[in-house]
């Protein structure tokens, strides 16, 4: 799909590319055509606000060779199309479910180089630690419901690295909790694909191909004939083409989802949030002991914690610092409204000694 403006309201609009600009969502589903999987490859159009299935096969079985062969021939239609034998559907993602076809199907069509834009549907992950957690006493299943989520959801390599410590520690101190470390390592295995902490940055959480699923369900009788099947691809294309037309002439606004401002305002807001959880540091000062003589840094540490200051401008921050001297006697800073231009700062022991 070629970039081109889109008149709308009197206004000049971009259409974004969705080849480049959006995550394809990969699945296959059973029971809608009888005797075969559906695979559908699905991407989320800005414009008309929904989830929109941009190529369709129904294989005898879902296994690496006919994965491979959707990709290729979704390849071959679209360099047919675009009168360009050399383009490729070039997504920013995959996001696919664990079944190890899809990803296998992926690698021997795009390369292994794509490895690193792959993001596995994190539901899975929660529907398998659920399941773990019922083999597990009541207190152990929510301290292993909270290490899971604790793995899933670090922000940085480190907090993964020690969240993993952490769920080693909690396995290895109770005989009974054997059985959880061929899973974790499972999944450790699967790190870079479905961490947050070590998944492509921005990658959905949820494999949104379910959506066009439900889609079917909702709309269509289960256990199709090929021919039955073909007319409601048809039928959902012709539609599509309805609507994108009726958004061109500014007849239609769309449906109800994110629209693509939106989203990218979104995006802005999520690492806003980000770096403002993040900004814990540590740095240490030099300082003068009850003897008069010149302590070490690690006989002397500052720690500062900035958390935003509310109802203020962004970048106003509590700035909250401990000091902890040569006798273990603590004391607080406090300066309520400070504009940050460093996270990392060099404290000066008299300052600290003045404002308190």
């Amino acid at each position: 799909m070629e970039k081109k403006t889109v008149p709308r309201a009197g206004k000049g609009t971009q259409r974004p590319d969705m080849r480049t600009a959006e995550f394809c969502f990969f699945d296959g589903k059973r029971k809608r055509c009888r005797g075969f999987v559906t695979l559908t490859a699905s991407v989320y159009h800005p414009l008309i606000r929904k989830q929109i299935t941009v190529a369709v096969m129904e294989s005898e079985s879902k296994n690496t060779e006919n994965v491979t062969l959707f990709w290729k021939l979704f390849n071959e239609l679209l360099a047919k199309v675009s009168k360009d034998v050399t383009r490729k559907f070039d997504p920013i993602g995959w996001c696919t479910d664990m079944a190890g076809a899809n990803m296998a199907g992926i690698f021997k069509v795009f390369g292994e180089e794509v490895k690193s834009r792959i993001k596995l549907c994190e539901f899975h992950f929660k529907e398998h630690r659920n399941k773990m957690a019922t083999k597990l006493a009541s207190e152990s299943s929510e301290v292993f419901r909270s290490l899971c989520n604790r793995l899933l959801e670090s922000q940085t390599p480190d907090a993964y690295h020690k969240g993993k410590t952490q769920m080693d520690q909690f396995i290895t101190c109770a005989v009974e909790r054997s059985f959880l470390k061929s899973w974790l390592a499972w999944w450790h295995d699967r790190r870079g694909f479905i961490f947050r902490a070590l998944a492509p940055r921005q990658g959905p959480q949820i494999n949104q191909a379910e959506v066009v699923h439900a889609w079917w369900v909702h709309c269509d009788l289960p256990n199709f004939s090929l021919l039955d099947a073909c007319q409601a691809d048809v039928r959902d294309a012709v539609k599509l083409d309805v609507e994108l037309k009726a958004y061109e002439q500014g007849t239609a606004a769309g449906r109800t989802g994110p629209s693509y401002i939106q989203r990218q305002r979104k995006k802005h807001s999520e690492q806003v949030k980000k770096r403002q959880s993040n900004l814990v540091k540590i740095c240490f000062v030099q300082a003068r002991g009850e003897s008069g003589t010149k302590s070490t840094p690690n006989q002397n540490m500052v720690l500062i914690t900035m958390q935003p200051q509310r109802r203020k401008k962004a970048g106003h921050y509590h700035l909250t610092s401990y000091l902890r001297k040569v006798s273990h006697q603590k004391f607080t800073v406090r300066i309520k409204c400070i504009q940050l231009h460093s996270v990392i700062c060099q404290v000066n022991p008299r300052v600290l000694q003045t404002l308190y």
